[in-house]
C-alpha cells in the first residue's frame, strides 16, 4: 500500500492560528513558572511540619509567664499583597497540659485571638482534624489598629503543642483563594 502526502504551503489563515497557539503556549508557560515562583515551601524541622508562606518567613522565638509557668512560643511570619500569614507553635510546660483538655487549650487559643481584636466578631468555626489531632477553623473580624481586619485560621493540638496557622488582612484586601491556599499548604511531616 502506498501513501501520498501533498506537501503544499499553509494558508494565511494557518499560519496565524500557528502563531496564535504558539503565542498562548507560551502565555501559558509564563504565567505557570511565576506560580511557582510565588510557592515557596517553608520546612520547620524543630516542629515537623511545612508550610506554603509564598516566600522565607521570619523566624522568631519568646516566652510569656502564665499563672508562673513559662510558655514558650516560636513564630514564623510572611507578609505578602497586604495579606499577614503566620504559624505560631506554643510549647506548654507538662503541668499545664496534664490537667487541662485539648478543648479547653482550643478553647483559649480562640479566646486569645479574638481579645487581640477590638470589637471582635466570630464569623464562623468548625471542629476540624489533622492526621488524628483534633481542631478548629475559625474566622473572625474586627478592628486592629483602627483598621477592619478579617483573619482566617486553623488551630490544633498536637503532641501538647498548640499550632496556629493564621491569615489576617484587611477587610478590602481579603484574597480568599491565596488565605484557602495557605491555610491547606499545612502539613505534618514526621
Amino acid at each position: 500500500m502506498l501513501l501520498f502526502f501533498s506537501c503544499t504551503e499553509p494558508s494565511k489563515e494557518e499560519k496565524k492560528s500557528d502563531e496564535s497557539e504558539k503565542k498562548e503556549t507560551i502565555k501559558k508557560e509564563k504565567v505557570k513558572k511565576e506560580k511557582i515562583k510565588e510557592s515557596e515551601i517553608f520546612f520547620c524541622e524543630k516542629f515537623g511540619f511545612e508550610v506554603d508562606f509564598g516566600g522565607k518567613p521570619r523566624e522568631t522565638q519568646n516566652s510569656i509567664n502564665q499563672s508562673g509557668m513559662k510558655i514558650d512560643y516560636d513564630l514564623y511570619t510572611y507578609e505578602k499583597k497586604k495579606i499577614v500569614y503566620f504559624v505560631s507553635v506554643n510549647s506548654f510546660p507538662s503541668a499545664i497540659t496534664a490537667i487541662t483538655s485539648e478543648k479547653a487549650m482550643l478553647d483559649g487559643a480562640k479566646a486569645g485571638l479574638l481579645g487581640q481584636l477590638e470589637k471582635a466578631v466570630l464569623i464562623s468555626e468548625e471542629d476540624i482534624e489533622l492526621a488524628g489531632n483534633t481542631g478548629r477553623e475559625i474566622t473572625a473580624k474586627g478592628k486592629k489598629q483602627g483598621e477592619e481586619t478579617y483573619i482566617k485560621g486553623r488551630i490544633f493540638m498536637i503532641d501538647k503543642k498548640l499550632f496556629q496557622i493564621y491569615a489576617a488582612s484587611q477587610k478590602n484586601n481579603v484574597d480568599e483563594s491565596a488565605v484557602e491556599m495557605f491555610l491547606n499548604s499545612f502539613k505534618l511531616k514526621n
